[in-house]
């Protein structure tokens, strides 16, 4: 990973525009690796060259090392997935207690993204809010993703602009 961009990109989350450069986003990362009491929120932005030259066991390491951080309660990720690499993602995400909030807006998401996140969502215990905001995970995908939601303690679900026809939700 390079650290001498300084790429910058705004997001809004929760009507709150937050800045953020890639500087930061690496300054965080190395502190979360530390386990730093003070990061508790990680915001990727696919503008960053380090997400954009992420190799598929970058993306798996960066998972695991988000497990193992027991402060970080906060995920955001905008405009760097997509259902490849959402795979190895959550391969290395899946036993993490800590995450509270995720968002995955404005990626490129349709079910097999779905499919990667269920054994997570399945175990995410503490996770409250996702924002899933403008994937293509359309009515196949969401089905899927309520069945994994069912037992969730998730009080605040975000998916707009997600491709959604219809829905039926089954009792299986």
């Amino acid at each position: 990973m390079s650290s001498d961009s300084s790429s910058s990109s705004s997001v809004a989350s929760d009507d709150v525009s937050l800045e953020f450069t890639e500087d930061k986003f690496l300054n965080d990362l190395q502190r979360m690796w530390e386990n730093d009491p003070t990061v508790t929120r990680l915001v990727a932005d696919g503008s960053f060259a380090c997400i954009q030259d992420m190799t598929d066991n970058g993306w798996e390491k960066f998972g695991r090392d988000v497990s193992n951080s027991n402060y970080l309660d906060d995920l955001q990720f905008s405009n760097c997935l997509d259902d490849h690499n959402m795979s190895f993602l959550f391969r290395g995400l899946t036993r993490s207690s800590s995450i509270r909030r995720l968002g995955l807006f404005y990626n490129g998401l349709g079910f097999s993204g779905v499919q990667s996140m269920v054994p997570f969502l399945q175990n995410a215990s503490n996770l409250l809010e996702l924002n899933i905001n403008y994937n293509n995970i359309k009515s196949e995908g969401f089905n899927l993703l309520f069945r994994a939601l069912r037992d969730s303690p998730i009080n605040h679900l975000r998916a707009c602009y997600c491709g959604l026809d219809s829905i039926e939700i089954d009792d299986a």
